[in-house]
């Protein structure tokens, strides 16, 4: 993805862009370095200069007065001389970077203080360390040290510590900043040992030894006393084979400690040694043929290292259910190790499978076909003693360092649970790892449960990040065996990315799946799949029969519940997208033992961080694999499932209702999450209610879910998901509906409008808000009434209509005095303010904003205290105070990015940043602006992108930027046109005509001209316009009578605004 930067200079003529490219990098991770254009700074720099430079990068984006800079730098020097030499040294730091305030914005100094700011021109390596060791967006601020994401991070930090910070800077009597040098050295080595160590002990989990060593070098390096990490490395070296070099590094070690402090080793470091100076250089090993191109599953295995080499505990089953991958990856995970010469397990690694072994058939031999199958694997031969075999076997086995896989050990879960509860009592040293559809539930066992292969998540990844996610990857793999034929174009890699996410990733339904390809298509295996689950069955000769099919999976683990687990699965499997521990209660009457049973067969996933319960406390959240409850939901039978659909949607649609009020009080951030991870649910809740008519539960869901998709910024799927209601309540021949119907139905209208409206087809949108207003004003009902009325008065001003729109205000006000609904008496009087605003009045929009943010105050209402903020930004803006606006519109943007809001955070950015270029800080206009074009461009929201693209020409307008500057008027111009949006194309106007107004005054004259005349006088537009017009010469033609979209389409057609028209007189 493009910098904020490089977005600017990729509209430029390339000879404008190179003159204008400033590049400074500054390094201070080891010796100080400074590059201007690649090029480094003159030697004739003095050290304060450098010293100056160094403290105002290592704290940007703050003011530092200059009499606290002149005490750092000059502290024995008269305060006069001082003032003087740190105003010739920011002169001087000025010439050495060739800053040029045309371009540069990044050093800015006033009389009281000077400032440093990180724009996109400045690489600065302690910020991007800083930024990395942050973590991956997933855990920023509290970096996971076994996330894949994190890792890289922390890698690429490590890499820019070339030295310590600053190696071998200092200046001349500054006691002050060497203290302050001397701080910061510390505080980044801290930094950089805690991340050393990390990295060491991640690929010493993940069995990556060659990679832990070089850390753990590194790590010496800096702390060359840590015995530690001395051990770590004697350890690396044995797990590659480096016996003699471990064993050589402890007596260096040894010598050098006796020498230089005269003391010996620690105990562990003594023990470790005999360890390593015992164990064999061969380690033995007894496993299948190795899995062929493994692909992914990377954190599990980084899991299964950890538990191998730093837990206490020795027994880890791998669960999930029948296909997911347990085999392969225990496998991968065996050969991992002893490739890597097995690192602790010197006396062997020993695969044991066991599908094919049979229950014991009495009581009294329950282990030997267990104890047989591990004695075969082990070489081990019985004694002719009497002593039991499971006693010789112990006995062999009790102080081995070894590693024993049993794989595929469901059926013998009613004796052999007893039997690894035996062998770890009666031994001490082996670790186990069992692969089993259903966990053994010892004490201290490790459980691992697997999931699908990474899958892309929805049709938003780009096509270029497909062939990355581990599920795909499979796919295309099994494909080239199959058919080599089957071309990889951005459609084939679609459909393939459908049947993945369909399969969820499960490896055993992708490989059947991909075996389809020498007959069928990607979209024809697709469509096959989510209609039969026996579509995924191959005769594939050398895979196991019980692979060869999905369905023979699924029926082997189905025939292991009981009749009442059967009966409860099929019930949940109504569910889509997982549902809680208390929604299962309440439909399919599950008590939690019944639950926790299913998820230990692997029949359900447990997902603990997904949902939270009444109280505010994390809640149990499970899920069942989408083609396991494609299974399940076939077993269902029909008379039982049209029952468990009604109480399915009657329960989450009361649930609906429930969250209304918390939506705009207290809980509202708690209450949008739950209703997001419960949508799914509410989807298809909605539906079957919308199917059956059941008028009076949807009544109850409506207000909140349509608040929902407000807040959410969700306006196409609410214009789709109410036009299809409406649609299916509005009966062909229509008798007289009933009163709850005529109100049902008019309210979906006024919330289709509404999101009609903000989607960008404006005029659209105000027709069916006029539609719901005629319907509901027979009706009697004033809440209902009171929402048509406020948004239909927000298309009025939008499309110019002040007078309407006041008017509808005002009748909203009424209403709301009578009902006393402080939520909507909030939005009224937000809507008058931005009425207010717009007409240039700009005390009684912000009388008018100040009440609404008393009213929200009082309801704790922050989602809508986003707006009265915003609107308080704008009369502040509008009043020139800047500092007072740009606080109100951080603390609304604050609001809309913990609501999640798009379209709120898009408007506040542009607000922002037209307060930043009020105050000339143009690279923060810029960056502002920039991010606000990406959200509404990826949210789809066309008004947006035109409201931040014409900002965009504003902004290169000012700067001089003519050229880049049309661009972007043109671009927003060509996107409010193709919406219709009239406002937009207004400003794309405005802008074009100041554009215009040294080089064609005339046609800029016509043209702000004709913004006064399409504007009310009220319209701060049109106060705008006549201000332009003020400074271009007298009009010399009349006006054609033409729409805006009319000119507009003239305008992107490179043609004049208007025909040939009549000169004036």
């Amino acid at each position: 993805m493009q910098s904020l930067f490089e977005c600017i200079l990729s509209s430029l003529p390339p000879v404008l862009a190179r003159e204008i490219v400033m590049q400074l990098s500054i390094s201070l991770l080891g010796p100080f370095h400074v590059t201007v254009n690649g090029e480094p700074l003159p030697e004739s720099r003095t050290r304060k200069i450098e010293a100056l430079l160094v403290y105002l990068a290592m704290k940007p984006d703050v003011a530092h007065r200059r009499e606290v800079l002149v005490g750092l730098l000059f502290p024995d020097v008269p305060e006069e001389t001082a003032r003087t030499n740190l105003r010739q040294t920011v002169a001087r730091l000025r010439k050495s970077l060739q800053y040029n305030p045309a371009y540069s914005h990044f050093l800015d100094s006033s009389r009281e203080s000077i400032q440093f700011t990180l724009t996109n021109e400045i690489s600065l390596d302690v910020a991007v360390f800083y930024e990395l060791l942050e973590g991956c967006p997933a855990h920023i601020g509290h970096r996971d040290q076994h996330c894949e994401d994190c890792i890289c991070q922390l890698e690429n930090a490590i890499s820019l510590y070339r030295s310590s910070f600053l190696d071998g800077f200092y200046i001349d009597g500054s006691n002050a900043f060497d203290d302050w040098l001397q701080q910061q050295r510390l505080s980044i080595e801290e930094m950089v040992i805690k991340g050393l160590r990390e990295l060491a002990v991640y690929y010493e989990e993940m069995g990556e030894y060659e990679t832990a060593v070089l850390y753990t070098q590194r790590l010496l390096e800096i702390t060359p006393w840590n015995e530690e990490s001395h051990c770590q490395f004697m350890r690396l070296l044995s797990y590659q084979g480096k016996r003699n070099a471990a064993l050589l590094h402890y007596q260096q070690l040894q010598e050098t400690l006796m020498i230089e402090l005269g003391v010996e080793p620690m105990p562990a470091t003594t023990t470790l040694y005999e360890h390593i100076r015992s164990s064999q250089d061969q380690t033995p090993r007894h496993l299948p043929q190795r899995p062929p191109q493994f692909i992914g599953r990377k954190p599990e295995l980084s899991r299964i290292h950890r538990f191998l080499y730093t837990s206490d505990s020795r027994l880890l089953t791998l669960t999930g259910i029948g296909g997911i991958g347990k085999t392969q990856l225990a496998t991968e995970a065996a050969w991992q190790i002893a490739d890597r010469f097995a690192g602790p397990f010197i006396h062997g690694i020993y695969f044991i499978a066991l599908a094919d072994i049979p229950p014991p058939t009495n009581k009294a031999q329950q282990f030997d076909p267990i104890v047989i199958a591990l004695a075969e694997a082990l070489n081990f031969s019985f004694s002719n003693t009497r002593q039991p075999l499971q006693n010789q076997l112990f006995h062999f086995l009790h102080d081995k360092s070894i590693l024993l896989i049993l794989d595929n050990f469901e059926h013998l879960l009613n004796y052999g649970r007893s039997f690894i509860k035996h062998l770890l009592h009666q031994t001490t040293h082996p670790k186990l790892i069992i692969t089993s559809r259903e966990r053994l539930n010892l004490t201290n066992e490790w459980v691992l449960e697997l999931e699908g292969l990474p899958y892309p998540k929805n049709d938003l990844i780009k096509a270029a990040e497909l062939p990355h996610y581990g599920s795909i990857q499979l796919f295309l793999q099994l494909t080239q065996q199959t058919n080599l034929a089957t071309p990889q174009n951005e459609t084939t890699l679609r459909q393939i990315a459908h049947i993945c996410r369909h399969l969820q990733g499960i490896p055993l339904a992708i490989r059947l799946a991909a075996s389809l390809t020498r007959v069928l298509t990607p979209a024809e295996i697709a469509s096959e799949i989510e209609q039969n689950l026996d579509t995924l069955n191959n005769n594939i000769q050398d895979l196991p029969h019980r692979h060869r099919s999905l369905r023979t999976i699924f029926e082997q683990t189905w025939a292991q519940l009981t009749p009442r687990e059967q009966t409860l699965i099929c019930a949940l499997s109504i569910f889509q997208g997982g549902f809680t521990r208390q929604s299962a209660q309440a439909i399919c009457n599950i008590t939690l033992n019944e639950l926790t049973s299913l998820h230990d067969k692997s029949f359900l996933q447990h997902n603990p961080q997904h949902q939270f319960s009444q109280k505010n406390m994390p809640a149990s959240h499970y899920s069942i694999h989408e083609v396991l409850r494609q299974y399940t939901l076939e077993k269902l039978p029909k008379h039982k499932a049209i029952a468990l659909r009604d109480r399915h949607s009657r329960y989450y649609l009361q649930l609906l209702h429930q969250q209304r009020a918390n939506l705009t009080g207290s809980n509202q951030f708690l209450a949008l999450e739950k209703i997001r991870r419960d949508i799914e649910n509410i989807r298809i809740a909605w539906f079957w209610a919308v199917i059956h008519h059941h008028v009076e539960d949807l009544t109850l869901a409506l207000d909140t879910l349509g608040l929902f998709y407000y807040m959410n910024s969700w306006f196409i799927e609410g214009v789709d998901i109410f036009a299809q209601t409406i649609a299916e309540l509005t009966p062909a021949n229509p008798q007289k509906p009933t009163l709850s119907e005529q109100v049902l139905l008019a309210k979906l209208i006024a919330r289709q409008g509404w999101f009609t409206f903000l989607s960008g087809k404006q005029k659209e949108g105000k027709i069916l808000l006029e539609k719901s207003l005629e319907r509901l004003r027979p009706l009697d009902q004033p809440d209902a009434l009171v929402y048509t009325l406020n948004f239909l008065a927000v298309a009025c001003y939008t499309l110019g209509d002040f007078a309407r729109a006041r008017q509808l205000c005002q009748e909203a006000v009424q209403l709301e005095l009578v009902e006393d609904v402080a939520y909507n008496h909030a939005i009224t009087h937000n809507i008058l303010s931005q009425i207010a605003y717009l007409s240039g009045q700009y005390e009684e929009a912000r009388t008018y904003s100040q009440y609404s943010l008393r009213l929200e105050l009082e309801m704790e209402n922050h989602w809508s205290m986003g707006f009265s903020l915003a609107n308080l930004g704008r009369v502040a803006y509008a009043l020139q105070e800047y500092e007072r606006a740009n606080t109100y519109f951080r603390q609304s943007l604050a609001i809309r990015r913990k609501v999640k809001d798009e379209r709120g955070q898009a408007i506040c950015l542009n607000y922002l940043g037209d307060t930043a270029l009020a105050l000339e800080m143009h690279q923060s206009g810029m960056n502002y602006y920039m991010e606000s074009l990406s959200i509404c461009r990826d949210m789809g929201n066309l008004i947006g992108v035109a409201a931040a693209l014409i900002r965009l020409g504003n902004l290169m307008l000012v700067q001089g930027e003519t050229a880049v500057a049309h661009t972007y008027f043109m671009d927003g111009l060509r996107q409010a046109h193709s919406v219709g949006a009239m406002l937009q194309q207004i400003d794309a106007f405005l802008g074009i005509a100041r554009l215009w107004a040294d080089n064609h005054p005339d046609d800029a004259q016509l043209l702000t001209t004709y913004i006064c005349q399409q504007t009310s006088a009220e319209d701060i537009r049109h106060q705008r316009a006549k201000e332009l017009c003020t400074q271009l010469p007298p009009l010399k033609f009349t006006l054609p009578n033409v729409s805006p979209d009319e000119v507009a389409h003239r305008l992107l057609k490179g043609e004049r605004p208007f025909p040939l028209t009549t000169p004036v007189h």
